[in-house]
């Protein structure tokens, strides 16, 4: 499982899977080819619109012996208005990509439905004190519902990283760089 059946070579793959433990706690496990860096977390709806992600990551491609390890915390808001039509969220998130310099950084996202289950979203993540790489990260996308449990999003966004402690750095160019999601629940 080096290179992860193969998943390894050419585009920047996450690949995962969730699991609900109850009604209000999921358990997630990531592994992303940037980095071979997996990303195993908790999320814990503390009462409607607010919960609370804690995850750790590490860094297992060969030679990497700085800053290996991350913890990132994440309390998380969301809300709709407007009868639904628009939908933001709120995520002040701690991390500590380099552990000589921890990062606080506030994500915020706005979306519109344009239609029932099809949606546009933005998000910002500017770090508001530690470590930061000369861009804030930022996204711009599509989303859509399908039967109101799976989803896809299509997305533009400046960062290459797909865990908190990574993408709330920023980015070190204004590159663009187009990703996707797929989300099944089964």
């Amino acid at each position: 499982l080096v290179n992860a059946l193969g998943i390894d070579s050419g585009a920047n793959v996450t690949l995962g899977g969730g699991f609900r433990i109850s009604d209000n706690l999921d358990l997630s496990i990531f592994r992303a080819v940037l980095d071979k860096q997996y990303f195993i977390s908790s999320k814990y709806r503390i009462f409607e619109g607010f919960s609370l992600l804690a995850g750790f990551a590490s860094k297992t491609t060969p030679g990497i012996t700085v800053d290996k390890d991350s913890f990132s915390l994440q309390l998380i808001y969301s809300s709709n208005i407007l009868n639904d039509a628009v939908h933001f969220t709120l995520v002040p998130t701690y991390a500590n990509p380099v552990n000589s310099d921890p990062t606080f950084a506030f994500g915020t996202s706005i979306g519109y439905m344009l239609f029932p289950g099809l949606d546009l979203t933005a998000e910002w993540i500017p770090v508001l004190s530690g470590y930061a790489l000369k861009y804030s990260t930022y996204s711009v996308g599509v989303k859509k519902d399908i039967n109101g449990v799976h989803g896809m999003t299509f997305f533009l966004t400046n960062s290459i990283y797909s865990f908190p402690d990574r993408y709330i750095i920023g980015s070190p160019d204004n590159n663009y760089h187009i990703g996707f999601n797929i989300t099944i629940i089964i």
